[in-house]
């Protein structure tokens, strides 16, 4: 009897950690302009989203340095959703339609007080 209460409160242990950290997630926006991203830094934690949403005039795709990750392409009016993993690449960035590179960061460190 005491082994199945010791194992049941394992479990409940378990799932009320794996909630938490479900719980604690934020999602993000970052707008992409014709030559920007807004913002352009974003402050994330692991298990974080972000939505990219083009408000550009053409598809644009978003990409870690040396192409760790990418959003895909995005049409323009669309959105695509990345979700932040611990050893992400933190500069991001694409070319906007004049073919300028802009870029953006994800900051792992807490935002600043306003």
């Amino acid at each position: 009897m005491l082994n199945a209460y010791r194992k049941g409160a394992a479990s409940l242990a378990t799932a009320l950690t794996f909630v938490a950290g479900v719980a604690s997630a934020e999602e993000h926006s970052v707008i992409i302009f014709e030559l920007a991203y807004f913002p352009a830094v974003i402050y994330v934690q692991p298990g974080d989203t972000i939505i990219f949403t083009n408000e550009s005039g053409g598809e644009h795709v978003v990409t870690g340095n040396n192409e760790a990750w990418t959003t895909g392409p995005i049409s323009s009016g669309t959105e695509a959703i990345l979700v932040i993993e611990p050893d992400m690449q933190s500069t991001f960035g694409g070319e906007a339609a004049n073919a300028e590179y802009i870029e953006g960061n994800l900051n792992f460190n807490p935002p600043p007080n306003l």
